[in-house]
């Protein structure tokens, strides 16, 4: 391995850095391999790269929601009703 390297891969690992995720972990991060590093960097991002589409949506039906009301549409119907038994 060259010095290079072993300084990149320093830098890459060092959690003193103001990085919050390093700083959470401490000093368990020093004993992870870089490969296993990466596959959970990569799972993390496919995480948050699903709950963005998530959010997007939700953030889609409440903008419909209020295009509904700025423009004076009723509200749908409920769609359970009471029924009344005697």
């Amino acid at each position: 391995m060259s010095e290079h390297s072993n300084a990149r891969d320093e830098a890459r690992f060092d959690h003193s850095g103001g990085a919050p995720l390093w700083s959470l972990l401490g000093d368990q991060m020093q004993s992870v391999p870089p490969e296993a590093m990466e596959h959970l960097l990569n799972a993390a991002h496919e995480l948050i790269a699903a709950a963005r589409v998530v959010l997007d949506a939700a953030d889609q039906v409440v903008e419909s929601q209020r295009e509904s009301l700025r423009h004076g549409h009723a509200a749908r119907e409920p769609r359970l009703r009471r029924i009344d038994i005697d």
